[in-house]
């Protein structure tokens, strides 16, 4: 059963969605590289806080393979006794699409313009360090087995790049990811995974033929799990769920919005929705879904609200 409510004004109190269709009433409702420079192909990185960089050769390649990069190892952390940062490929003409064909561990990841990451089926790949800075695509492939990007530690992910999810892919790891300005998260997939704080600076965007499931760490009541301060979005059809499972919250002075003919934010699981705006246009639906309560406190609602049993 489907039904359609009201466009809406700011939520001023706690709203439950059970209350409320009783009632029937409208809702008031690391390292800084700055100074990196490269003398040609062969040029020389200095070591940054304990880290060794090693540089991608450039072309198309398999990460596990050592005459690919320029530090005589296949960057993965204790591989020769170091700590890796990896570049792919820092500037490098030749346009890189690198395949992780091993899971590894790293402490850094930096990836230049029109570059590719492609994380294969089955494999995973951690980040203990604190610094991403992706200016290419990160791409979670999807074959049936779970694929994994872990970020281990406090992290921020700089640049105008993507990270690509698809299928059973996951988004994992622990303490706090930020998604910085310019930066999109996109696709099918587990952002979040019950485990990792998120500040959203940036983009979360489920587009046509996706459906995006973000569940931040379990932080309890009052704590902003996920904190979006950019914005959230499904277009095209697309499905991005906010689910309250494990007790994290959704707060953040960003927006949450559904556009498009069945495009949908979708909340699921005791949710809570604190501080912040949520939207749909065009056809597309904000939903409440399931038989379990949706609190919505201080937030501003407009468009297409209705509730799912």
């Amino acid at each position: 059963m489907k039904k359609t409510l009201p466009s809406t004004l700011p939520v001023k109190r706690n709203i439950h969605f059970a209350e409320m269709f009783r009632s029937q009433q409208p809702l008031r409702v690391g390292w800084i590289w700055s100074a990196l420079v490269l003398a040609g192909v062969g040029g020389w990185l200095p070591s940054a806080n304990g880290q060794t960089p090693t540089v991608w050769s450039g072309g198309p390649g398999n990460w596990s393979t050592i005459a690919n990069w320029s530090g005589g190892f296949v960057p993965n952390n204790g591989n020769g006794g170091q700590n890796w940062s990896a570049f792919i490929d820092s500037g490098n003409a030749a346009n890189s699409v690198v395949q992780l064909d091993v899971s590894s561990s790293i402490s850094q990841l930096h990836i230049s313009a029109g570059d590719t990451l492609n994380i294969l089926d089955n494999r995973s790949l951690s980040i203990v360090g604190g610094v991403v800075n992706n200016n290419g695509t990160i791409s979670l492939a999807w074959g049936g087995n779970p694929t994994f990007l872990a970020f281990n530690g406090s992290t921020s992910i700089a640049g105008t790049g993507s990270i690509d999810m698809t299928g059973g892919s996951f988004i994992t790891g622990s303490g706090m990811l930020t998604n910085g300005v310019g930066h999109t998260i996109r696709g099918s997939g587990n952002l979040g995974s019950n485990s990792i704080f998120v500040i959203n600076q940036g983009t979360v965007e489920a587009g046509t033929g996706f459906s995006m499931l973000i569940d931040p760490q379990n932080a309890g009541a009052g704590t902003a799990a996920f904190n979006n301060q950019g914005t959230v979005r499904a277009t095209g059809g697309g499905v991005v769920t906010l689910t309250g499972n494990g007790a994290g919250e959704f707060w953040g002075s960003g927006t949450y919005q559904a556009t498009g003919a069945g495009s949908r934010i979708d909340l699921v699981g005791d949710v809570v929705v604190r501080n912040t705006t949520m939207a749909a246009s065009a056809g597309g639906e904000i939903r409440g879904v399931g038989g379990n309560n949706q609190t919505l406190d201080n937030v501003t609602l407009s468009g297409n609200f209705v509730r799912a049993d």
